[in-house]
């Protein structure tokens, strides 16, 4: 079979074969993985990234190269889970922006749109690594550039048409992959010097090499490609397209069972560049990558923090700077400006301490009382004297008669008025008169009246300045981000990573200016970044936490009264603050770190690398607790999870502070699947 150029029709297919073979292949990849901890990861992330891609190409009526590029760009980028799925959907990006001008695919098209699919790629990566995904494609990229170049110098076809031959006296090679020629030998090829390049990846990442694996993106990568292939060539094909996945534990025949807040400062010292500027460029003309690369270099040697996100027309800018006018006469050299808007983050700054300064007690009448929405409760409280607690979260919430550190009121403690009657707030005086924390229905939706501001009961309140989206899984972790002023919670984690479309879809459901996203998994991040640079009209920070513990800290950290800037600064700040811990069982056998593990083994890990690895939990859980233990460390927060009982984890805590008598140690149910404990040391 021969193949002289791919049709839109063939494009189409060749997709939904690639998403076929993948599916087929997600264990095995996800088999690959470094770390031996029982979580889907590669494999289901990139799997679930092409299957929403390919379910919006299988949804294409009109078959046109630029409707099927377009729909595996975008179903790709709103589908796209963990960090392998979002570099899928980029290289999707890159390739699509290319081949939808052109109504078919020859080999030039094709290798200059891997070309174009390896660079955006490589963009989308704050620190791109070899070893990789991106390495596997670049290759790909650069060979298939390589093979453009070749010519036929035995024969091919008759370019002077005197049956000569192109080998012939006086007519110029022929490119041995011209328009018209057979591309079989071409894609075989590339996809020959993608395996190549992926058994080369364990020696450029020592981590690979040390466990014994090729990186399992690259191996993705090359599935969906050995898949397009299959589809071009007319193999079976069929995709079925699966509803979105539930979220589930992989721990077999475990079920899952089912709470404390602080406030840091930062020095204007800390801030490097004073002033935060934001404008939107109304292109004169098509602004290029060749552009919007020079206008990142441009903005980068005079600042930090850029953000540049463009359409091909208007381009969105924000960079920290200590001259704005700089940027902004750059910006000009494009074409004329809109939404400009310079603040001074060290002015503001100094401004907001002062007025923390003159309030009554830490947080008392500024931040307490009257944020806490509409009513009129009344009472002193432990930490101010206004109608609140300490995050205006006691009492008067909607017209409670009590308050109380924690606002317990008359409606009853935990849940207070969860029957739709009773008055008073609940333990973190979320709701009151009459609206239960977290209840349903006729207890009054999810919050009510926020910590952080008031809004209608039920839902998640009217407009407000702000709003926060955290991933979580399990009950108990879940109350508690729900106790320190999430909104939304988005059910993920290491076992299941949400996709761009679910932050979308959080966003969409928040009404607030601006909306802080708290990730909680390192695999998680890039995700959230992706949904923040397709949202328009709300301004969306992502607080990059990568453990739930630093996603704890940097939340009770919040302040109301700071820029989005400076909240991220001091957020940042506080995570650098918090080791984390983490105990879980091995899927498979394996050596890194130094450890030689076997399937089944309890391994701790921390924030770089494994910490323990043993066959008891109880003697894990500890090892690795007290191995975060330093001497400035103050509190130790153990959050157990849904498999293990109540008794263990006090024993836990209870040899922990033996062990470490100068260090306070809080013990929380977290109720997460897959990680007996997780644990923080601030």
């Amino acid at each position: 079979m021969t193949i002289t150029r791919i049709n839109a029709s063939m494009l189409k297919l060749a997709i939904l074969s690639g998403a076929k073979r993948l599916e087929t292949n997600k264990d095995w990849i996800n088999d690959l993985n470094v770390f031996p901890v029982p979580d889907g990861d590669t494999g289901t992330n990139m799997t679930l990234t092409i299957m929403a891609a390919a379910k919006e190409v299988a949804g294409v009526e009109e078959i046109t190269m630029e409707k099927i590029a377009k729909a595996m760009s975008s179903g790709s980028l709103r589908g796209a889970r963990g960090n392998s799925g979002v570099i899928l959907s980029q290289l999707f990006r890159g390739f699509a922006r290319h081949v939808e001008n052109f109504d078919e695919i020859n080999a030039q098209v094709l290798a200059d749109a891997l070309v174009k699919a390896s660079e955006t790629a490589y963009k989308a990566v704050m620190k791109p690594k070899e070893g990789t995904i991106l390495t596997v494609a670049r290759i790909m990229a650069e060979r298939a550039q390589e093979l453009i170049a070749e010519v036929d110098e035995a024969g091919g076809a008759d370019a002077s048409g005197d049956g000569m031959g192109s080998g012939a006296e006086g007519v110029s090679p022929r490119p041995r992959y011209a328009d018209g020629e057979d591309m079989l030998p071409f894609l075989e090829a590339i996809i020959a010097a993608g395996d190549e390049a992926l058994e080369r990846t364990p020696e450029l990442l020592p981590v690979l090499k040390q466990a014994g694996v090729v990186d399992s993106g690259g191996q993705g990568l090359m599935q969906v490609l050995k898949g397009a292939l299959d589809g071009l060539l007319g193999k079976e094909t069929a995709v079925k397209i699966s509803p979105e996945p539930t979220k589930k534990s992989f721990a077999p025949g475990k079920t899952p069972v089912q709470q404390r807040p602080s406030i840091a400062d930062i020095e204007t010292s800390d801030i490097k560049f004073g002033y935060c500027t934001e404008f939107i460029i109304n292109a004169a003309k098509a602004f290029t990558d060749e552009d919007e690369d020079a206008l990142k270099t441009y903005l980068s040697s005079i600042g930090d923090s850029l953000v540049c996100v463009s359409d091909g027309e208007v381009v969105k800018i924000h960079v920290h700077t200590n001259d704005p006018g700089l940027a902004i006469q750059k910006g000009l050299s494009y074409g004329p400006l809109s939404r400009m808007k310079i603040d001074n983050m060290r002015e503001e700054h100094e401004e907001r301490l002062l007025d923390e300064m003159r309030s009554a007690g830490e947080l008392g009448e500024g931040y307490a009382g009257g944020e806490a929405g509409a009513g009129s409760g009344s009472g002193a409280t432990a930490n101010g004297t206004g109608a609140g607690g300490p995050h205006g979260e006691s009492g008067g919430a909607a017209g409670g008669s009590g308050g109380g550190l924690y606002g317990t009121g008359n409606g009853g403690a935990e849940a207070g008025g969860n029957t739709g009657t009773g008055y008073g707030a609940g333990e973190y005086g979320n709701a009151g008169g009459g609206y239960g924390i977290y209840g349903t229905g006729g207890d009054g939706g999810t919050i009510g009246y926020g910590i952080y501001g008031g809004g209608a009961a039920g839902g998640s309140g009217g407009h407000r300045d702000f709003g926060f989206i955290a991933v979580s899984v399990g009950g108990g972790l879940g109350e508690i981000f729900r106790g320190i002023g999430a909104d939304e919670l988005i059910e993920g984690g290491q076992t299941m990573n949400p996709s761009t479309q679910d932050m979308l879809d959080a966003i969409d459901r928040l009404d607030a200016d601006v909306i802080y996203i708290f990730p909680n998994n390192k695999n998680i991040i890039l995700a959230a970044q992706q949904a923040q640079a397709l949202t328009e009209g709300k301004e969306i920070v992502v607080v990059p936490s990568k453990t739930v513990p630093q996603g704890i800290a940097a939340l009770v950290n919040f302040l109301p009264d700071l820029s989005p800037d400076e909240n991220l600064a001091n957020m940042q700040e506080e995570m650098r603050r918090v080791r984390s811990g983490q105990i879980t069982y091995a899927v498979r056998s394996t050596s890194i770190d130094g450890f030689d593990i076997e399937e089944g083994d309890v391994m701790g890990l921390g924030d770089h690398g494994l910490i323990a690895v043993g066959k008891d939990v109880a003697e894990t859980a500890f090892d690795t607790t007290k191995a975060l233990v330093e001497d400035d460390t103050e509190l130790v927060t153990i959050y157990y999870g849904a498999d293990v009982t109540e008794g263990d984890a006090e024993a836990l805590a209870g040899r922990l502070r033996e062990a470490c008598p100068h260090v306070e140690v809080e013990l929380q149910n977290g109720g997460q699947p897959v990680y007996y404990y997780l644990v923080s040391a601030e």
